[in-house]
C-alpha cells in the first residue's frame, strides 16, 4: 500500500500541474543539478567548484537494485521502470511471508510464470501483423520488377495490353510497366495506413487506451487474483510494466 500511495501522490501532483511523473522526477534531477544543491555538495565533499565523492561515498554506492534502499525503489517504480518492481514485489514477498531472500525469489517466479502464461494469445495480433506486412513488402519486389511474376499477376488479376519486348528489357522497363496497376493499391494502403496512425494518436491524446493497454490490464488482473495475499498495488505495478512477451 505504500507504493500505491506514493505512485497515487507523484501521478496526482503530476495531473494538477498537467505534467507526467517522469516530468517530476526530471525536474527533481535538474533540481539536484542547480547551483545551491552543488554547494552543498561541495561543502560536504570539498574540492571547491569540482565536486569529487569521497571514498565512503564510492563504496557505498549501489551497483543493482537489489542493493538499493526502499526509497529508491519505490520511487523508480512510481516512473515505471520494471526492473524496481521486480525487486520491490521480491522484498514485499519477503515482508508478507517472513522469509529469506532465496526463498522469496523462488515465490516471485512462481509469480512470474503466472504473468508470462497465455503470452501466444497475447501477441497473436501483434504476430499477425507483423507477418502480413513483412510477407507485404517482400512480394511487392517481384510483383513490379520480376518479369514472369508481373505477366502472370497481368494475365489472372490486371488483364492489362503487354508492351512489346523491347520494352521490358530490364527490369526498371518493367517495373514503369507493373506500376500502372501497382500505384493505385499501394498509396491507397499507405495513405490508410497514415490515417490509422493518426487516429491512434487522437485516441492517445483523449486518453483511450490502445490494446496493448488493455491487454496488460487484463494480465494484470489476472495475476492479482491468483495472489490475493500479496499488495494488487505491488503486483499490478510489476505486472503492467513487464513485456508482453515472455519474460526471461
Amino acid at each position: 500500500m505504500l507504493f500505491a500511495r506514493v505512485s497515487g501522490m507523484m501521478r496526482f501532483g503530476a495531473t494538477r500541474l498537467n505534467t507526467s511523473p517522469v516530468w517530476i522526477g526530471c525536474s527533481v534531477q535538474r533540481s539536484m543539478s542547480s547551483i545551491p544543491h552543488r554547494r552543498m555538495l561541495a561543502k560536504q565533499y570539498g574540492d571547491g567548484n569540482r565536486v569529487k565523492a569521497s571514498q565512503e561515498v564510492a563504496h557505498a554506492m549501489p551497483l543493482s537494485y537489489k542493493e538499493m534502499d526502499n526509497s529508491t525503489l519505490v520511487t523508480l517504480a512510481a516512473m515505471d521502470n520494471h526492473d524496481a518492481t521486480v525487486e520491490m514485489l521480491i522484498r514485499h514477498i519477503m515482508s508478507r511471508d517472513r522469509v529469506n531472500y532465496p526463498t522469496a525469489l523462488k515465490s516471485f517466479l512462481t509469480i512470474k510464470d503466472a504473468n508470462n502464461s497465455g503470452v501466444l494469445l497475447r501477441t497473436l495480433p501483434h504476430g499477425f501483423g507483423i507477418t502480413l506486412a513483412l510477407s507485404a513488402g517482400l512480394a511487392s519486389i517481384p510483383l513490379c520488377f520480376h518479369l514472369e511474376t508481373v505477366h502472370a499477376f497481368n494475365e489472372y488479376f490486371v488483364t492489362a495490353d503487354i508492351p512489346e519486348p523491347k520494352d521490358l528489357e530490364t527490369w526498371l522497363e518493367v517495373g514503369s510497366w507493373a506500376w500502372n496497376w501497382m500505384e493505385p493499391p499501394l498509396g491507397q494502403l499507405s495513405f490508410l495506413i497514415l490515417c490509422l496512425q493518426f487516429t491512434n494518436d487522437q485516441l492517445n491524446n483523449l486518453g483511450v487506451r490502445p490494446l496493448v493497454s488493455r491487454l496488460k490490464d487484463a494480465r494484470a488482473q489476472r495475476v492479482i487474483q491468483a495472489f490475493p495475499q500479496y499488495d494488487a498495488g505491488i503486483l499490478e505495478s510489476f505486472s503492467k510494466t513487464a513485456p508482453l512477451t515472455q519474460e526471461s
